[in-house]
């Protein structure tokens, strides 16, 4: 009984472990989701321009499928209730560079738009990067400290 318990235990941290890492490897797939949507965006307004709807339904990004922000996109063409309807896991720097660029696109010059765009982008490329390096760190972090928490929890119990 006491081995089950040792089994359940060391389980539970895996089950922990692999729900925290797989968080942080959405948020970065998201990230890059939406950064690739911005470069996208950008050449469709400096070649095309051509309405959201039109072109939305030209770009396709797993990560964003996902979360709905695609879907919605398409279903509606607003850039904004798409973003607020998605089940979104950005992190809070991401989330207001992106809610502020999604709130006021399509309302301005195209001139205004394209440098919002490259401003928008050139901070999330940052953060992306930020994220491309932390996440191997933070996944190796939290495997550690829920084997050494599993591990402390066995040797209380027994």
């Amino acid at each position: 009984m006491r081995y089950l318990g040792m089994i359940l235990i060391f389980a539970a941290a895996f089950g922990i472990s692999r729900a925290l890492t797989r968080a942080t490897g959405k948020r970065l797939a998201e990230a890059e989701g939406f950064l690739a949507l911005l470069t996208f965006m950008k050449g469709e307004l400096t070649r095309y321009a051509r309405p959201v709807n039109e072109w939305s339904r030209l770009f396709s990004d797993g990560a964003l499928e996902e979360s709905g922000f695609l879907p919605h996109l398409r279903a509606h063409g607003d850039l904004s209730a798409a973003y607020a309807a998605s089940a979104s896991a950005l992190g809070e720097e991401e989330k207001k560079l992106l809610t502020s660029l999604f709130s006021t696109f399509g309302r301005g010059y195209r001139e205004e738009e394209l440098a919002s765009l490259t401003a928008t982008s050139a901070a999330l490329s940052e953060i992306v990067g930020r994220c491309r390096e932390e996440t191997p760190k933070n996944e190796r972090v939290v495997r550690t400290l829920t084997a050494a928490a599993a591990l402390a929890l066995v040797i209380l119990l027994l």
